[in-house]
């Protein structure tokens, strides 16, 4: 008997030998006979076993009770010891009593054993149950069971062991395998994917039958693996939709990069026949499910560009494939960008299959491409921005739907630039200029000149006092840098670059005018830009909007064809008389590549406007009321006035007179002879002398007179008889009638040799003889002697030192003054008591301040300073500044505005400004602007900008004024305002590169708080290299990345990063540019070929005359290397042939003109440029 055996029951529904699903019965402990046939097993749980069901037990502890495969074949005999089975009920009832149950048995016998009931001992040695790996022979064993009982048996073995499959129907059948290792593969067609909803992990072979199911979730495709599990392709396709990174092959089609990440699908449609006419690709989602959205939407991205552009359609099919409905279709050329759009299919409300269909164009330029395709709720569409009127706070997707009411007149005050519904009741204008208008800018604030001013997000237009072309202000236009700057050889071009435009208009008010009236506009202007040969600056005139053209006829001038005017400004005029009898906006318009926001003054453009002259002409022409031609209405005479003229009008007359306009019957006939009285033959009647004078020749002609002329002919009575005498005047018998000395002269004087004053001519002694006195003549010495004359050598050196008794250095034995002397007083030349001799000060100085003006009430004699406090008779009442208010407001600083306080009575001389932190009790006083001091007019300004103010701080202000008349407010009323918030940093700078698309990096960064845009300023990492900015302008709150393109591969770059919390005001900032960092773009120089240059450097650049240029060259290849000028004339020129490795060379340009040069490395697989800048 068996007793007290764990078994396991389980029981299968149904014929267990074609379809068997165990289930478990339950645990049991059976007891068996001695004849091991019968037993009986109660279960703790009710157990249903249905009639026709096949059941089966084993043992799961240390004993096994299992049935064995016998001879009978399985299933399809019953038991032969016992037909039936007795179910009892767990109560003891038979409730069924006994039944034909016919288990389908296996047809065996039931054996026991435990784990340690037997042992075996084999002819080789070994003790398992079972052995394996047996050579060729006969092998015994011996078996012996718990109870000492022995059995044994005799194995021959036939050859060695080769394990393996060794059924011929298995597809891994060995032929040569004779040990079965249960390894035989079977073929079993079905779905091997595990991902599948239908995967048979059974199956060797798919059939193509994976299903995945049906997507109930949003999902999100990029292709970056190609299409992966969801998306299929249609089997009948024409072409196939293509997995790529960066361009397509084909030039002017297809997009440069993925829209999201590296990969996109595209259709390549190269190829007549393959790729076009009209091939159709198409890829598709078997199975979706609306119900799983509220409103199901697909969104994504495409890209159309291409001259021969086909159509891109999303398709729905309801029936999986059978019939398919267009939701959205589009054709032709979308342009060299990506579009994303979304389709709304939530018309659907059972499983859809989804394709994108793709049908070239009539020419290969058709490469289509989708990206990103996202299955999701659809949005809501409306406006999103909380500061339009139409504002929708449940859309989460903007449609452009915004609505901003506002004035959108470009010539008002207030023009809302991004405004799209005119509200014209809130426009405000400055008052139209009328003839006779000057603008000279010299006030420096567009209100008071009253012009409007717009410019782009890379433009400015301002009032500038640091580079004016004429007195101290100019109007000034700029660029800003090169972001969004295409075309500009053309005037339309040009101003094609919308960003770059800036303009400056006033209103002009020409009602009182007739198209009679001549009226003329002049200005002056000049331009500047760093490429002298390039048009990056332009300006034009505008009436109304329309372009006019000059006195040249020309309707736009650059800085490459403006006329030149030598020594000044050039002037242009244009004339407005067409438009008299109306009011027009004039419109100075401006563009300009480059300018101050480039950070970088090699490249800048400005344009510069003065002296703007709006007048009639004076009438000119004759204003001489007695001419023949008076013109009354002439206002300046232009000497054109002429008169009857009386005369000889005879042209053979003597007087004839070529302007007479009438004869007055003066002619007087012409009589020829000399004309000279002074000639001998003098004719009185002559009225022409015809040459025939002639003269005598008059002189002294007595050879024995003092003024004999021999060549007299006639005498004229000058002769002058000799006369002797002393001719001396000094000499004591001088004789004034003498005209020949004769030696005689006799003179007086000192007749003493001896005498200092000895005359050696003197004759006669006059008693002046002076003698000499000998002694000291040196002024300095000690024993200086005024009366000698003569020196004598005796002179003693005098004491040199600061005679004057007044000095703080008197030396009473000084005998000269050296001019050292020191005086003390008051040093101030400002104060009252100045004394310019003094040069230490004592502390005396005296200064008295008071009113100097004599005509004034209060005038104090006695003050040396004025002090401004005059007093004179006046009606001004000198009132408090009113009307005070702050705009610009930001962190640091605040503009203040007052009305301006001028009227009929008071003028303003100058404002005083006070502000504190609210809670303080010291003010700060400053001025607010002050005037020349003669009060020819009153001080009209009323603003003034406070710097230096702590943020996040409540600050109160009040005015005072003073008046020219000498008095003075009291300060107004205090107002109050609150600076701003410190601008955050930007933090956590970072830069990202990627290696499949070497021309791009991505920068990310953090912040503290919110702001309004980033700016990202990056460059080469070389000295003087030009900043270029990542994101144009800014990149906008809360967008904390941008993408840069262009990047040259293997170059290595810096870049800094500032945040911006104003759109208009910049100076509103994060406090500095963050700490710069440094990065390499991935790959080398490469040309379509292939690896041409490697490793290219150039330093320093800029450079002032030296260039160093190093590069590599990875394989034998001949190479041009040339230095060209921007006309694209070669400067230097070297040429290598088959050359391979480390190229370095030096080149000197310091003999070539400063600007911009490129370098030039010609092989045969292209050519690699790079800019150089000489400064």
């Amino acid at each position: 008997s068996i007793t007290g055996v764990n078994s396991e029951w389980w029981y299968s529904v149904g014929d267990y030998t074609v379809s068997a699903n165990w289930i478990s019965a339950g645990s049991a402990t059976v007891d068996l006979t001695a004849s091991a046939a019968t037993g009986t097993v109660t279960f703790a749980n009710p157990i249903i076993i249905p009639v026709g069901a096949t059941y089966a037990f084993h043992v799961i502890n240390s004993s096994t009770v299992q049935y064995t495969n016998g001879s009978g074949t399985a299933g399809s005999s019953v038991w032969a010891s016992n037909g039936s089975l007795t179910i009892t009920e767990g109560h003891g009832c038979s409730a069924f009593g006994t039944l034909d149950f016919s288990p389908r048995c296996w047809n065996g016998s039931i054996n026991y054993s435990t784990g340690t009931s037997a042992s075996y001992v084999w002819s080789n040695g070994d003790t398992t149950e079972d052995i394996s790996n047996l050579n060729p022979g006969v092998y015994s064993v011996v078996v012996t069971d718990c109870q000492g009982c022995t059995a044994s048996d005799t194995f021959t073995v036939l050859a060695n062991p080769i394990p393996g499959c060794n059924d011929p129907l298995a597809i891994n059948y060995n032929p040569f395998a004779n040990v079965n290792d249960s390894s035989c593969l079977f073929i079993v067609n079905g779905c091997t994917d595990p991902l599948a909803a239908n995967y048979d992990s059974t199956a060797s072979i798919d059939d193509g039958s994976c299903f995945f199911g049906c997507i109930e979730n949003d999902s999100s495709f990029s292709f970056e693996s190609g299409l992966g599990i969801t998306w299929l392709m249609d089997p009948n396709n024409d072409i196939d939709w293509t997995n790529n990174s960066g361009t397509t092959p084909s030039n002017g089609t297809g997009p440069s990069s993925a829209y999201d990440g590296s990969f996109y699908m595209y259709t390549e449609a190269s190829g007549n026949g393959n790729g076009y006419p009209n091939k159709e690709a198409i890829m598709y989602v078997e199975c979706i499910d609306p119900t799983k959205w509220s409103s199901l939407g697909i969104a994504f991205a495409y890209h159309m560009r291409g001259a021969n552009m086909g159509t891109l359609s999303i398709d729905v099919s309801p029936d999986s494939g059978t019939t398919w409905f267009e939701e959205w279709t589009l054709s032709g050329n979308q342009g060299n960008q990506w579009y994303e759009t979304y389709v709304d299919l939530s018309a659907y409300t059972s499983n859809i299959s989804v394709r994108i269909q793709g049908v070239t164009g009539q020419l290969w330029r058709s490469d289509m491409a989708v990206d990103l395709v996202r299955f999701l709720e659809m949005p809501i569409y409306g406006c999103t921005d909380p500061f339009a009127n139409n504002y929708d706070s449940t859309a989460n997707y903007d449609d452009g739907s915004c609505i901003y009411i506002g004035c959108t007149d470009p010539y008002s005050i207030n023009f809302c630039s991004y405004c799209n519904v005119n509200d014209s009741l809130s426009c405000l204008f400055y008052s139209c200029k009328t003839t006779n208008y000057t603008e000279n800018f010299e006030s420096n604030n567009f209100s008071i000149v009253e012009w409007t001013n717009t410019s782009g997000s890379e433009a400015a237009v301002t009032l500038n006092n640091t580079s004016a072309i004429a007195d101290t202000v100019s109007l000034r236009f700029e660029g800003g840098t090169a972001n969004n700057w295409g075309t500009y050889v053309t005037e339309n071009q040009a101003y094609a670059n919308n960003e770059h435009v800036s303009s400056a208009s006033l209103c002009l008010d020409l009602t009182n005018n007739s198209l009679s009236d001549t009226i003329i506009m002049t200005f002056e202007t000049d331009m500047f830009s760093s490429f002298i040969t390039t048009p990056f600056s332009w300006l034009r005139i505008k009436v109304d909007g329309n372009v006019i053209v000059d006195s040249y006829g020309n309707s736009s001038y650059n800085n490459t064809n403006l006329p030149y005017t030598f020594g000044g400004n050039t002037v242009l005029s244009y004339d407005l008389s067409m438009f008299s009898g109306g009011i027009h906006n004039i419109t100075f318009e401006s563009v300009n590549k480059y300018g101050s926001s480039s950070n970088n003054p090699a490249t800048v453009n400005y344009v510069w406007v003065d002296n703007v002259n709006i007048s009639l002409p004076l009438i000119t022409g004759c204003t001489d009321s007695t001419a023949l031609n008076y013109n009354a209405a002439a206002q300046v005479d232009n000497g054109s006035c002429y008169y009857f003229v009386y005369g000889c009008t005879d042209s053979t007359a003597l007087n004839y007179n070529p302007l007479a306009t009438i004869d007055d019957s003066s002619c007087i006939a012409i009589v020829y002879g000399c004309t000279d009285p002074l000639a001998l033959n003098y004719f009185l009647l002559a009225n022409v002398d015809d040459g025939t004078c002639s003269y005598c020749n008059f002189g002294c002609t007595d050879s024995l007179s003092l003024n004999y002329d021999p060549l007299a002919t006639c005498d004229d009575g000058t002769c002058i008889p000799f006369v002797y005498g002393c001719t001396d005047s000094l000499a004591l018998n001088y004789f004034p009638g003498a005209n020949i000395d004769n030696g005689s002269c006799i003179y007086s004087g000192c007749t003493d040799s001896t005498a200092l004053n000895y005359n050696p001519f003197a004759s006669i002694d006059d008693g002046t003889c002076i003698l000499p006195v000998y002694g000291c003549t040196d002024s300095t010495a000690q024993n200086y002697d005024p009366l000698a004359t003569v020196d004598d050598g005796s002179c003693i050196a005098g004491i040199f030192g600061c005679t004057d008794p007044l000095a703080l250095n008197y030396f009473p034995g000084a005998t000269v003054d050296d001019g050292s002397c020191i005086f003390i007083g008051c040093t101030d030349p400002t104060s009252c008591n100045y004394n310019p001799l003094a040069s230490i000060d004592d502390g005396s100085c005296i200064y008295y301040f008071g009113c100097t003006d004599p005509s004034a009430l209060n005038f104090d004699s006695a003050a040396c300073f004025d002090d401004g406090t005059c007093q004179y008779m006046s009606n001004c009442t000198s009132p408090k500044p009113t009307g005070l208010y702050v705009y610009d407001l930001i962190d640091s600083r605040v503009k203040i505005a007052w009305d301006n306080m001028n009227d009929s009575s008071c003028m303003v001389w100058k404002y005083f400004v006070r502000y504190r932190e609210v809670g303080t009790n010291a003010w700060t006083t400053k001025s607010a602007g002050v005037g020349n001091g003669l009060c020819n007019f009153g001080l009209n300004t009323t603003s003034k900008q406070l710097l230096n103010l702590i943020p996040s701080t409540n600050y109160e202000f009040k005015m005072k004024a003073f008046y020219c008349n000498g008095t003075s407010s009291n300060y107004s009323p205090s107002v109050q305002f609150t600076t701003e918030d410190v601008c955050p940093d930007l933090t956590n700078l970072a830069v990202q590169t990627f290696s499949n698309n070497q021309a791009k990096a991505k920068f990310t960064w953090d912040t503290t708080n919110t702001y309004v845009f980033a700016r990202i300023l990056l460059r080469l990492d070389t000295a003087g290299s030009v900043w270029q900015t990542a994101g144009g302008f800014g990149v906008y709150y809360p967008t904390s990345f941008v993408n840069k393109f262009g990047l040259q591969a293997g170059e290595s770059y810096r870049a800094q990063g500032r945040l911006f919390c104003d759109s208009n005001i910049t100076a509103y900032r994060s406090p500095s540019w963050t700490t710069p960092i440094f990065w390499t773009q991935p790959g080398g120089v490469r040309l379509s070929g292939g690896v041409a240059i490697e490793n290219l450097d150039i330093y320093p650049n800029p450079s002032r005359e030296v260039f160093n240029i190093n590069f590599r060259s990875d394989k034998i290849q001949d190479l041009k290397i040339r230095i060209i000028n921007v006309l694209g004339n070669s400067v230097y020129i070297e040429d290598k042939q088959q050359f391979i490795g480390e190229y370095t060379k030096q080149i000197n340009l310091d003999k070539f003109g400063k600007g911009v040069y490129f370098l030039e490395i010609e092989t045969k697989e292209g050519v690699v440029n790079k800019k150089l800048i000489l400064n």
